[in-house]
């Protein structure tokens, strides 16, 4: 299966919110030519953009937005209960928007990589400690967990 790109994903989700394009870039607070520059694959969007996608159609999952990860939609789920995007994901953009500058497409797929591996390194190392945590919990502790979590 080949992966989509950017232009090709935006369009899905467009197609999947039922309204014209034109409304759709009215409710992301975007023209209609910057919509189809972006369609067209002339520019990306920043994260403006992302930020008012999300406040107007919680249910698109920005993760498979940006970088084909995940399903495109959240279904079946309100705002309170919607999935939070990827933490790698939301630095990223602190870190544009505290910049000011707006990463290409292969720049931020490139930060993300070295994110992530990263923190999959970490998780790695702790690993053997959380599963020392876990098994030290008696049947008691896990059950009263287990009670005040509903």
């Amino acid at each position: 299966m080949t992966k989509k790109t950017f232009s090709e994903r935006l369009n899905y989700i467009i197609t999947k919110s039922d309204v014209t394009k034109k409304d759709f870039a009215r409710k992301c607070g975007k023209s209609e030519p910057q919509l189809y520059a972006y369609l067209n694959g002339a520019q990306l969007p920043g994260t403006d953009f992302y930020r008012k996608l999300k406040e107007e159609y919680p249910q698109v999952n920005l993760n498979w937005l940006i970088s084909e990860e995940g399903m495109p939609l959240i279904e079946h789920m309100n705002v309170e209960n919607s999935l939070p995007i990827d933490p790698a994901v939301s630095f990223v953009f602190e870190v544009e928007n505290e910049l000011g500058i707006e990463l290409k497409d292969k720049q931020r797929q490139a930060v993300l990589a070295i994110l992530r591996r990263d923190v999959n390194r970490c998780l790695k190392e702790q690993k053997s400690d959380i599963l020392n945590l876990i098994s030290s919990f008696s049947e008691e502790q896990l059950e009263d967990q287990e009670r005040n979590s509903q």
